[in-house]
């Protein structure tokens, strides 16, 4: 009689394709930045992503972000008294028969739309932890292409003073990625990442002594595994699970010495 030798780790991890949304709060840091001179300027972003997950490991996915970010001037432009003119120009003064704005009664609301890919790896593997353990940390790089529209705004009177056009950017960035798996096929994850972007600058602001051009987000994270779901010991099952693998195979040693 032959007994049946215990599954490999990797015959239970699981593989397939996934889909999933997520939303979180953008800050963004240009010429103007969202950590500006008289508070803390948030935005929104939401997002959609599929991909596929190769192991436990690796998975490459496909996305697609929208949102909004808002920025104002640094305390140190609104020091200094910097003008903006009607021409678009960044002036030390107001420049007499010409409209403008000081620094400091502007924001700039940039609406934002990327397309990209983003590879993640699952580092806890690395770490030592069990095959199946429903927990990931993954540090995921990403490419994108970026749109950006900035719209310039009097804070005094809620006035739009600029409207400026789509600027499309080249992306690179990272996040780091914690996710818990709720259920077979749901994981449910928290994120917060950096896309620099290149190019112009995406406040629609003249570029002057601040060289950053990028966005930070963090947010959640909803996916769903459209793969085969396979059970297997979670981390907190781990030395149960461990005990159990053990038995089993030396009760398959036992029936092959047996023969």
């Amino acid at each position: 009689m032959h007994g049946a030798l215990p599954r490999s780790a990797d015959s239970l991890i699981a593989r397939g394709w996934y889909v999933g949304a997520g939303g979180g709060v953008p800050f963004a840091v240009s010429t103007f930045c969202s950590f500006a001179d008289g508070g803390l300027r948030s935005g929104w972003g939401v997002g959609a992503f599929g991909g596929y997950a190769f192991d436990r490991v690796v998975s490459l996915e496909a996305q697609a972000v929208w949102g909004h970010a808002n920025l104002g001037a640094r305390k140190c432009c609104t020091s200094t008294g910097y003008w903006l003119g009607s021409d678009g120009s960044l002036y030390y003064a107001p420049v007499y028969g010409m409209d403008g704005w000081d620094y400091r009664s502007l924001k700039s609301r940039v609406a934002f739309q990327g397309y990209g890919v983003q590879l993640n790896l699952n580092v806890l593997p690395w770490l030592g932890a069990p095959p199946h353990c429903r927990w990931s940390l993954d540090v995921s790089p990403r490419l994108q292409a970026v749109g950006t529209k900035a719209k310039l705004y009097d804070t005094a009177n809620g006035r739009m003073v600029g409207d400026r056009p789509t600027c499309w950017h080249f992306a690179a960035g990272f996040r780091l990625q914690a996710g818990y798996a709720v259920a077979d096929r749901l994981r449910l994850g928290v994120y917060t990442g950096m896309t620099f972007l290149t190019g112009g600058r995406m406040d629609g602001v003249p570029r002057h002594a601040h060289s950053s051009n990028y966005l930070w987000e963090s947010g959640v994270r909803l996916s769903f595994s459209l793969g085969k779901a396979r059970r297997g010991a979670s981390c907190g099952r781990g030395a149960g699970g461990g005990r159990a693998d053990a038995a089993q195979a030396r009760r398959a040693v036992t029936v092959k010495i047996g023969e």
